[in-house]
């Protein structure tokens, strides 16, 4: 599958290893986490990827939502049953 993004798609990624695959392919990428592990907000800042504090918010506006495999596809975090409600699955 190859997958092509527009300039002003923009990607949310909740996952680190996700950040170069998805930037080597255009993606503007953002990162948001419950409880990031130490260093993690700022080795992503560091890399030129945009780092907040998961809300309903940090969800609006992506093209694409990765979620950590880690991440049950219809987890009930309230941020992305915010993002859910607005614009569906």
């Amino acid at each position: 599958m190859s997958v092509v993004f527009d300039p002003s798609d923009w990607v949310l990624i909740v996952l680190l290893e996700y950040v170069a695959l998805l930037r080597k392919h255009g993606a503007h990428v953002r990162a948001t986490d419950l409880k990031p592990p130490p260093g993690v907000p700022q080795a992503l800042e560091n890399l030129g990827v945009p780092f907040a504090p998961q809300s309903g918010e940090v969800f609006e506006g992506a093209s694409l939502i990765v979620l950590s495999p880690g991440v049950p596809a219809d987890a009930r975090l309230p941020s992305l049953q915010h993002r859910r409600r607005a614009h569906g699955p």
